[in-house]
């Protein structure tokens, strides 16, 4: 399970003064590096307003900030796409992704959208390694770190956070995340939504163990207008 209040406020403050000080790579700078809060930003005041940064008008937009915000992540050691692929690929998953997008993990609600997590999943394909998949597997790192920014619910599979995920357990069971392994990069579409129910059902347990806070609410002050995922991403990606 997530670990206890005291604990997850412990690990954000660790995480923001390990992180924050490099105005660059936390926040972006326009023209230059886009940082999670810069995309975030871009995506509330798009889509509070009623639009959807995957709609026509907006998806260039969304396409280059993505790339941007993916480089600055570190995910140009993989190669990511051009600006021109991402719109293909955000065009691909975008029928799927707005059925998803104001679905909050935690809610109860995400096992009833297998098929399209399981589609966005696997059309994200391609978007950070034009190899990288082989069979009915394929890389999570580079499809996780779209899905923070552009939907905000799941944190980001890179190495730290999959190392802590395993390391790090804590009661009540279940201690860890069904299928997840430290040095695994590789997964199924299947064992990606498995992941995904699992943390829903962490976050919809908390309260019971946490003298009845929401986890959503519970952190605003440390890391206002951040989606849950990102929060769970925060508490994880410690070295």
């Amino acid at each position: 399970m997530l670990p206890g209040y005291d604990t997850c406020v412990t690990r954000i403050n660790s995480y923001i003064s390990s992180n924050y000080t490099s105005k660059g790579l936390t926040y972006g700078l326009p023209g230059r590096k886009v940082g999670f809060h810069y995309f975030w930003s871009y995506k509330t005041s798009v889509e509070s307003s009623g639009g959807s940064i995957l709609s026509d008008n907006n998806l260039s937009q969304t396409a280059l900030n993505l790339r941007k915000f993916l480089i600055t992540w570190k995910m140009g050691i993989t190669g990511v796409a051009g600006v021109n692929g991402i719109e293909h690929i955000l065009m691909n998953i975008r029928p799927y992704y707005e059925k998803i997008r104001s679905i909050t993990l935690g809610s109860g609600k995400i096992h009833r959208f297998r098929n399209e997590l399981a589609c966005v999943y696997e059309g994200l394909g391609g978007i950070t390694n034009n190899v990288d998949y082989t069979g009915n597997v394929s890389a999570i790192v580079g499809k996780s770190k779209t899905l923070v920014a552009i939907w905000g619910q799941i944190p980001a599979f890179d190495s730290i956070n999959r190392k802590n995920f395993v390391k790090w357990t804590h009661p009540p069971a279940p201690l860890m995340l069904p299928h997840l392994r430290i040095r695994e990069i590789w997964y199924k579409s299947n064992e990606f939504c498995d992941m995904i129910f699992e943390l829903d059902n962490w976050i919809s347990k908390w309260p019971a163990n946490n003298s009845g806070r929401i986890f959503s609410q519970s952190f605003s002050n440390l890391c206002p207008n951040t989606p849950v995922g990102r929060i769970i991403d925060m508490i994880y990606n410690q070295k």
